[in-house]
């Protein structure tokens, strides 16, 4: 089910999900009224594409009730987020180029901990700074349906 799918069934059917989405909608509205993403400075230690990533993830948590930690700490690891839902464990990893396989040692580094972190049972999904500047919505559609 995508967002406007998920919108047009449940919002006014169910008062909980409702207000969770009003939530999120005022959430977006309120970013799109500011401008930018340096006015969303309360979730400091996030990289934009990190920002938006989680602009997108509030409505994950919406749809599903799912539990998503920003900046999560997994063993020695620093996941960008940690999402629990319906029984799922995924870490979502949002790769901008300066810091992400610039390098083999990089490259190397992120197997590395991709392997560790899928040896714990989560399943790891990374993105692009282009992937989710082009279409957020997308790479959390994807997350939403995870297999369990």
């Amino acid at each position: 089910m995508n967002f406007n799918e998920y919108r047009e069934a449940v919002v006014g059917k169910d008062k909980k999900i409702a207000a969770a989405y009003r939530e999120y909608s005022d959430f977006l509205n309120q970013w799109n009224e500011m401008g930018t993403l340096s006015e969303l400075s309360k979730y400091g230690g996030m990289t934009p594409i990190e920002k938006i990533m989680f602009l997108g993830l509030i409505w994950l948590r919406c749809a599903t009730g799912a539990t998503v930690i920003p900046q999560a700490t997994i063993g020695d690891y620093r996941a960008d987020f940690l999402i629990e839902f319906s029984g799922r464990k995924i870490v979502v990893e949002c790769d901008g180029h300066d810091f992400h396989e610039k390098t083999k040692a990089q490259a190397a580094h992120d197997r590395a901990r991709d392997r560790y972190m899928q040896g714990l049972g989560y399943r790891v999904y990374r993105y692009t700074g282009s992937e989710i500047w082009k279409d957020v919505q997308k790479c959390v559609q994807e997350i939403a349906n995870a297999p369990k």
